[in-house]
């Protein structure tokens, strides 16, 4: 099936602008409060470089370098424009508008994230009609502009997204290679892949693709052994080189990078311990995977990953290897977090694609159809309901987060004067008139808007939590515990420790003595399609 340039770029233009549309609805969800633990740490760390004036960010667990520096330049950019329009009149006074509406800076970093998330929709269709032709790429581009998981991270900011897109940027290189064997081709993958590394260190995984495309020209269009050879240790060099230039202060603080590489690789956490290498690997495909493409889509990528393989020599040692060694690497971990997939959705969008289009022959063969497109469209657009379907189903539980109803309970029947202890940053509670305590490891409770306003030191959080992966009331000194005794609770955590009880003991037993005699006044449970996020639980504490 061929589509006329036109058609082509037509359909790629309203796949382009739907994945932006998808990805910038609702892009302020959630402020100005922030729901995602690790989206405030990006936020401080890029700041930190802005008002410190170091290009080293002191922290390389990602490393996540690209995307402190992209945050850099964009709240540089945020700040600038604020100040020559004179809408404020120095930076301290941009500060406290910013205090006031996390927005000013979280918006554009977000909308960031969400041009990355499209920009991977394109190189998904450049992959795909490199491989498999135009109709692959446009129903594989299509897919991954609904993918339900893609879309929720594309609007958070993290690392995760931005290292896919280097991912799929080596990866088409590799195939360049494969096809053609340049030099420059080596070398391009080579850089992109250490510009992946520098944003999140697993992605070294895509180097894969080169070795794989260096092999099929040797072992199958039997090419000169002593330029491909070369090629491979010119892309080597350009990886070292990549990240160097992404990010080099990874060698120059290598004694930061081993500290946070030592305090990432932890056995367990709460709600994400995995269960070993072939039970990690089937939840990835089980629950991210089938839950934003339906089963019908998990059977599509299976299949098309062996179609794949049998009838595109350069799929075969180069798409096909690269997406097995990444969902290898991730399984292999002792934990199992569902963005970890993202980098394998396009490439799993254009298997999806290749099934569907093999079928669609098929089907126009047995028939002797000369219908094939109307055929293929019909079974890509039966294929994707499921992808559609979650998509919408994704937009109304962020629309509608538990913590954002836990917040609006808490407004209309806490009273004035209490004291509130709260477990993640609802930062439109700030302003009512209650006393927050906010957990901190060591530190115990403190007081969450005076320690807010006052500035986060990040470097003096990671001491006080000791090691721990999440701020909660579980993880608090049991010596300081006291510290967060309220009129009442709002639990984000608990209900997950209960659980996993006998996984964390004195973490749950930190929850039984905050919550004895205690009472709960409301109780808020995400609901499939409805209402997102974890469940909330209001607790009326005993007083002493």
């Amino acid at each position: 099936m061929t589509l006329g340039r036109g058609a082509r770029y037509g359909a790629l233009a309203i796949i382009l602008l739907v994945a932006l549309a998808w990805r910038l609805h609702n892009i302020g969800f959630g402020l100005p409060s922030l729901y995602d633990p690790d989206e405030p740490i990006f936020m401080i760390k890029a700041l930190e470089l802005l008002t410190n004036g170091t290009f080293n960010p002191k922290w390389f667990g990602h490393p996540g370098s690209t995307t402190i520096y992209l945050l850099a330049l964009i709240d540089a950019a945020v700040v600038g424009s604020g100040l020559a329009s004179g809408a404020y009149a120095s930076v301290e006074e941009f500060a406290k508008a910013a205090f006031a509406d996390p927005g000013l800076l979280f918006i554009p970093a977000r909308v960031a994230m969400a041009l990355l998330g499209v920009l991977a929709v394109w190189l998904t269709y450049l992959v795909g009609r490199r491989t498999h032709g135009t109709s692959v790429a446009l129903i594989a581009a299509a897919f991954l502009a609904f993918n339900s998981v893609h879309i929720a991270w594309s609007q958070v900011v993290r690392t995760d997204i931005h290292a896919s897109v280097f991912m799929l940027a080596s990866l088409l290189f590799a195939i360049r290679i494969g096809q053609h064997g340049r030099i420059a081709d080596y070398i391009l993958a080579g850089l992109f892949a250490g510009f992946a590394v520098a944003t999140k260190w697993p992605a070294v995984t895509i180097f894969v693709g080169v070795l794989g495309a260096t092999a099929s020209r040797v072992i199958e269009s039997r090419s000169e052994l002593k330029r491909d050879l070369l090629g491979v240790i010119l892309a080597g060099i350009a990886v070292l080189v990549g990240v160097f230039v992404a990010s080099p202060f990874i060698f120059l603080d290598w004694q930061t990078v081993l500290a946070n590489l030592s305090n990432e690789a932890r056995p367990r956490h709460l709600g994400h311990t995995g269960a070993g290498f072939l039970q990690n690997g089937w939840w990835y495909l089980w629950h991210p995977v089938r839950e934003s493409v339906g089963v019908m889509g998990l059977l599509l990528i299976l299949t098309g990953l062996v179609v794949s393989a049998v009838r595109s020599r350069v799929s075969r040692w180069t798409l096909v290897p690269a997406a097995l060694a990444f969902l290898a690497l991730i399984a292999s971990q002792n934990l199992v977090w569902s963005r970890w997939v993202l980098p394998l959705l396009p490439m799993f969008c254009v298997f999806a694609a290749v099934a569907i289009v093999a079928v669609g022959e098929a089907i126009a063969s047995a028939v002797n159809s000369r219908r094939r497109r109307g055929i293929i469209a019909a079974l890509a657009a039966f294929a994707a309901i499921p992808t559609v379907a979650g998509a919408f189903a994704q937009s109304a539980e962020r629309a509608n987060d538990t913590r954002w109803q836990a917040a609006r309970w808490a407004v209309a029947n806490i009273p004035p004067g209490s004291s509130v202890a709260i477990e993640h940053l609802e930062l439109s509670l700030r302003k009512q008139p209650w006393t927050f305590l906010f957990p901190i490891g060591g530190a115990g409770c403190v007081d969450g808007v005076r320690q807010l306003t006052e500035g986060v030191d990040y470097e003096q959080v990671e001491h006080l939590r000791q090691g721990s992966p999440i701020v909660d009331f579980g993880n608090v000194s049991p010596d300081r515990l006291e510290s967060c005794r309220a009129d009442y609770a709002i639990l984000t955590y608990y209900d997950l420790y209960r659980a996993e009880a006998s996984t964390f003991p004195k973490e749950i037993g930190n929850y039984e003595k905050l919550l004895a005699g205690g009472r709960t006044v409301a109780l808020f449970e995400p609901r499939l399609g409805r209402a997102g996020g974890p469940i909330v639980r209001v607790v009326k504490l005993r007083q002493h």
